[in-house]
């Protein structure tokens, strides 16, 4: 389609052109003493071609108008690729407004009214709905760590994106604390940790009983009973539920996969320390689905609730002044989103129900350690699944996420007030235009113009005829006096054959238009000189020769006669 549109370009440019170098042909003979006859051919060949066309430039020197139209026939036969390369064609999504069934995403304002309640908050796990349950176990024993759980939604063409609204959630965050465990030896035998710059995590080795066969600890504890020195990066995730401690011994070979293999504690074995925070926030989410992969961008996400004054309750001292605790838990926590949509709600709640016994269940799972060799393993499940996870980190964010999207499922029943309607988009094709390739072809429609409008113009100022590029110009208009047609007596008949011999002829002749005359006067360019003898002796040659010689002698008069013959034109017959 394109190199059609470029043919046509072409052709409407140097149609136009053609006729207006022809015209300046014309004009150029306009100069009152004459120009070389032998112009006019280069005029009509630079019509035609870009031969012609470098031809003209070189006799003219660029020093006439018609030099504009033999350099834009020399660009327009550049031009092509220059049109081919302005366009392309890109696959862009669209959003298809027609499309049925539309895309649909959710969100959690809320979770957990209806659960029951507990005799002591450790035991609270005991009430938790079993799909809750299964999306903790499931997000820390995920299968594929790199594909983390993703929020139900419904795209019908693998291609759907959504306006930003809130939803309810479950995070975590985690800081390196591997610079405060350091590795002793006892009695020069076995290693063993020690962390004297944190008392917890001493704690947790002392209780262990820490040594060379203990190669994984994990220990969770509740942020408003601690230290104010261990929950400092924490201090503004009100709504933690816990904070996990959990120290990993790599073997000291990297290549070493620890789902199937275990190393004892020793002098080079790499060691792994995190503590990590999970808590609930409410968060502004863009979701979108691209060639059938879900993900959602976090535009904002709140971490502290807006009923804040209970912390300033009960003369609070230390950790309880920045963190839920679970003995003095608010009915609701609530949370709210700024500069949400009006059409979306932007408050979110936590009620008692739901907080107590996710708190409760993730303190009864993530607790342990795993030990190797002649000791025992430990007696619980998640330390061992975790320590041969790739990474204890992921695993308890995706468990974080998990939990998420469990809440925005609203237990396996979506309620509509929860749908989020999105756009389905499908893949169309776009012609892209690049304008900057255009500057050539758009410069020759300028030019071209131009071109027109000097055409025109000097040929009304010249008041010569619009005879273009009609040979009929010469037949009708042409007058040859008595020294032009000596020119044409003595050419020879092969010379006249031929466009070439012609235009060799046509070197010993120059023409001149009149203003407003219309006539061509054709002269020679020097007097004509005999070749041997004047006339009378070529006419008392004439009668000495036979009827043959008459006749052929006659022949080329008549023709000579004949080139000269124009309307008006006066016949000379010499006679013996």
């Amino acid at each position: 389609m394109v190199s059609i549109v470029s043919t046509v370009f072409r052709s409407c440019i140097l149609f136009p052109v053609a006729t207006c170098i022809s015209q300046f042909g014309w004009i150029w003979m306009m100069k009152p003493v004459g120009r070389s006859l032998q112009d006019l051919p280069s005029y009509n060949s630079a019509s035609g071609g870009p031969v012609g066309s470098l031809n003209l430039l070189w006799r003219l020197r660029f020093w006439h108008y018609a030099s504009i139209g033999a350099t834009i026939t020399l660009i327009a036969f550049a031009s092509g690729p220059f049109i081919q390369q302005s366009v392309t064609y890109e696959l862009r999504s669209v959003i298809d407004h027609a499309f049925s069934p539309s895309a649909n995403a959710v969100a959690a304002y809320s979770w957990g009214e209806g659960t029951l309640g507990w005799s002591y908050p450790q035991y609270a796990f005991q009430q938790l709905p079993y799909n809750m349950t299964a999306a903790i176990l499931a997000g820390l024993f995920a299968p594929d760590q790199t594909s983390p759980p993703q929020p139900l939604s419904n795209c019908p063409t693998g291609n759907c994106a959504w306006e930003s609204f809130g939803t309810l959630g479950v995070n975590s965050k985690c800081v390196d604390i591997s610079s405060r465990v350091e590795k002793r030896m006892d009695n020069n035998t076995e290693y063993y940790f020690e962390a004297p710059g944190d008392p917890l995590l001493q704690k947790t080795f002392d209780r262990a009983g820490s040594d060379m066969y203990r190669i994984f600890y994990l220990t969770s504890n509740i942020p408003a009973d601690m230290n104010m020195s261990y929950v400092e990066p924490f201090l503004n995730l009100t709504a933690a539920m816990i904070l996990v401690d959990w120290v990993k011994v790599w073997p000291s070979d990297p290549s070493v996969d620890t789902s199937t293999t275990y190393q004892l504690l020793g002098q080079n074995s790499r060691i792994e320390a995190r503590r990590c925070a999970v808590y609930f926030s409410a968060k502004e989410v863009l979701p979108r689905v691209e060639n059938g992969v879900y993900s959602e961008e976090v535009l904002q996400e709140i971490t502290q609730p807006n009923n804040l004054q209970f912390l300033d309750e009960g003369g609070k001292i230390g950790a309880r002044k920045y963190f839920v605790y679970i003995h003095d838990f608010p009915d609701t926590l609530v949370f709210q989103l700024p500069g949400l949509p009006p059409n979306r709600r932007n408050n979110f709640t936590v009620p008692v129900t739901a907080f107590i016994p996710i708190y409760s269940q993730m303190m009864h799972d993530l607790q342990g350690q795993v030990s190797f060799g002649t000791r025992d393993i430990s007696n619980t499940t998640t330390p061992l699944l975790l320590y041969k996870a790739n990474s204890v980190r992921q695993s308890i964010q995706n468990m974080a996420d998990s939990i998420t999207n469990e809440m925005r499922r609203n237990e396996s029943s979506i309620n509509p007030e929860h749908t989020v309607q999105g756009h389905v988009w499908i893949q169309q094709q776009f012609v892209v235009v690049r304008w900057a390739w255009l500057a050539l072809p758009a410069t020759m429609l300028v030019l071209t113009s131009l071109f027109l409008a000097a055409t025109i113009v000097e040929t009304r100022r010249k008041d010569v005829g619009v005879w273009l590029s009609s040979p009929l110009a010469l037949f009708f208009n042409a007058r040859l006096d008595s020294s032009g047609k000596d020119v044409l007596f003595n050419a020879s008949s092969k010379s006249l054959n031929t466009a070439d011999g012609m235009v060799q002829v046509t070197a010993g002749l120059k023409a001149s238009i009149v203003k407003g005359s219309r006539m061509i006067h054709v002269v020679a360019k020097e007097p004509v000189k005999t070749k041997d003898e004047d006339f009378e002796m070529r006419s008392l040659r004439r009668l000495s020769l036979g009827p043959i010689e008459t006749s052929m002698f006659e022949d080329r008069a008549g023709f000579a006669d004949d080139l000269g013959r124009t309307p008006g034109a006066t016949v000379m017959h010499r006679k013996a």
